[in-house]
């Protein structure tokens, strides 16, 4: 037995050991070299206590093979392991309670040793005494532990404790750290673009009925979708439901689903660990902790491949994700809004977008009408651009002339709002008067993509024969062979109402 002198070196041994490692994988590489000097252990886990959920997660084990695997979450109420805890002190479980206890915790099991074994649980505290972790370790039958040796195993579990700690401190300053760098990053481009829009311009009573329903989901969290053809300023609204929300004082962070590498999306939105995988030097936060408590904007969702579909869906079910390369289950509470210029509802019928992760992003749909059918709003939205490009070139351009205008208001713009801000950049370079005139915008005349022509030409003849009956065996969609939400989003893609 050791004397009182060997346990004081080995105990201040063990704090050296310990006091200068904060990564999880080499703290618990010490730990177990530690263990493994005081007991006669064949296997040794070290599980995470997670107060949220009252289970112990993200833990490690290391079988006497040298197998690393993670453990699975094991509750706390119920088991023996409360009484262990609240007692406060290391305790031997017979096999049978180890079965009982630690049935889940499935990696303790040494593959190369007896199905039977004893174990010692070491509860783990902090400074404030609040538990930590869990450590336990297999036992053969033939090494009882006597009362001292269980008093020195709790002095120990005192500085394995600390460690852990220290170690749980020094990954949540990272990741504290990083977000703020990832904040900031999102906050100064927020900053830089609100200084190159021109605001919600509008005169026309269908981005009215817009704006309406854009305010009525900025006082909620439900997700938002929006729908619209290029060009038509979906991130514009997006940016006002956020502008208007209650987490308005959190930023605003966008990705474009369609400009980044398949291979690379499930680690822009969830973040991967450090070596995940080859050029992951060091671990990333991803886009829904960096919006943690604010708004994610995943503009052109129906880009997103069928296997993130599903991670995304988990994530709008239960706010769960993993880091790539990770095995820690994270949380994040984020309001999502989405974006597409496809026809979404087709991709589900013809099976190339997720059904339930379409019903679970379309909880408000907002439908954004093209700039040919608001033809209203191109004078107003006109003039801005002229206002903020005239500033940008340093030109002394006042006006677009009447002539202009109307050459304007008689173009169809495929691109929308987009074409037109182009189209008025063009003018203004060019320009070398104080007045923007109409050979600045050598436009056809008014015209309409022939496909949407054809299609709307088809409904109305429909809806017209069907006395604008939708629903039922004398209903257009009947007439149509499509459902009658189908007809009903296509009408409001296309502008098409009684009145048309």
């Amino acid at each position: 037995m050791a004397t009182a002198e060997e346990r004081h070196r080995r105990l201040l041994a063990i704090t050296n050991a310990l006091i200068t490692e904060v990564e999880p994988a080499s703290l618990f590489r010490s730990i177990v070299a530690q263990l493994r000097e005081l007991l006669p252990v064949a296997s040794i886990g070290i599980a995470i206590y997670d107060g949220g959920t009252a289970t112990f997660r993200r833990g490690m084990a290391l079988t006497s093979a040298g197998a690393m695997q993670s453990v699975e979450p094991i509750p706390l109420k119920g088991t023996l392991l409360e009484g262990i805890i609240a007692g406060g002190h290391a305790s031997v479980l017979s096999a049978d309670q180890v079965e009982q206890t630690l049935g889940r915790f499935v990696s303790l099991q040494d593959p190369g040793g007896p199905s039977r074994v004893r174990c010692v649980i070491i509860p783990l505290f902090g400074r404030a005494s609040n538990l930590l972790a869990v450590a336990a370790a297999t036992l053969p039958a033939a090494a009882p532990l006597d009362t001292e040796e269980l008093e020195f195993l709790d002095r120990v579990a005192t500085q394995i404790g600390l460690a852990v700690e220290n170690m749980l401190l020094y990954q949540e300053n990272v990741r504290l750290r990083l977000q703020l760098e990832q904040d900031g990053r999102y906050l100064r481009e927020e900053i830089n673009e609100a200084c190159d829009v021109s605001g919600l311009i509008y005169a026309s009573s269908a981005i009215a009925d817009v704006m309406s329903q854009v305010r009525k989901a900025a006082e909620t969290d439900a997700t938002v979708l929006l729908m619209g053809e290029t060009g038509t300023g979906k991130e514009l609204f997006a940016r006002t439901i956020h502008a208007q929300s209650r987490t308005a004082g959190r930023p605003l962070v966008k990705v474009n689903c369609g400009a980044i590498p398949s291979g690379l999306i499930e680690s822009t939105l969830f973040g991967h660990e450090k070596g995940a995988f080859t050029g992951a030097v060091n671990r990333h936060i991803g886009l829904f902790e960096v919006a943690d408590g604010g708004t994610l904007f995943l503009d052109e969702i129906g880009e997103l491949p069928a296997d993130m579909q599903v991670k995304l869906l988990r994530v709008l079910q239960d706010g769960d994700f993993t880091r790539v390369g990770g095995t820690e289950t994270l949380h994040t509470h984020v309001r999502l809004i989405a974006a597409t210029n496809r026809p979404i509802e087709q991709m589900v019928e013809a099976g190339t977008f997720r059904a339930d992760l379409y019903y679970r992003l379309a909880v408000i749909p907002i439908l954004i009408p093209p700039l040919r059918e608001r033809a209203e709003d191109i004078p107003l939205l006109a003039t801005a651009f002229v206002q903020k490009l005239a500033r940008r070139f340093h030109k002394p351009i006042r006006q677009i002339s009447p002539d202009a205008m109307r050459r304007l208001q008689s173009y169809g713009f495929p691109g929308n709002v987009r074409e037109l801000e182009n189209l008025i950049e063009r003018a203004v370079v060019l320009c070398d008067t104080l007045e923007l005139g109409a050979e600045l915008f050598p436009l056809p005349g008014r015209r309409t993509p022939a496909r949407h022509a054809d299609e709307r030409q088809t409904i109305l003849s429909a809806l017209e024969a069907s006395n604008w009956i939708i629903e039922g065996n004398r209903g257009a969609a009947r007439k149509l062979d499509i459902k009658p939400s189908t007809l009903r989003g296509k009408m409001g893609k296309l502008g098409i109402s009684r009145k048309s």
